[in-house]
C-alpha cells in the first residue's frame, strides 16, 4: 500500500517535470509546483515530524 502511494507521487512528479519541459514556451502563469505549494502548503521535514 505504501509503495503504491509512493509510486503514484513519484509518477506525478516525473509527469509534471516532463510536461513543463515539453510545454515551456506556453507557460505564462505559475508552475504546477508553485501552485500546489500555495494551495496545499510546502512539505518540509519539520512538518513530517510533528
Amino acid at each position: 500500500m505504501v509503495g503504491s502511494i509512493i509510486g503514484q507521487v513519484l509518477g506525478m512528479l516525473v509527469w509534471m517535470f516532463a510536461h513543463e519541459l515539453a510545454n515551456r514556451k506556453h507557460v505564462n502563469g505559475p508552475r504546477i509546483v508553485t501552485f500546489l505549494n500555495r494551495t496545499v502548503g510546502r512539505l518540509t521535514t519539520t512538518s513530517l515530524s510533528g
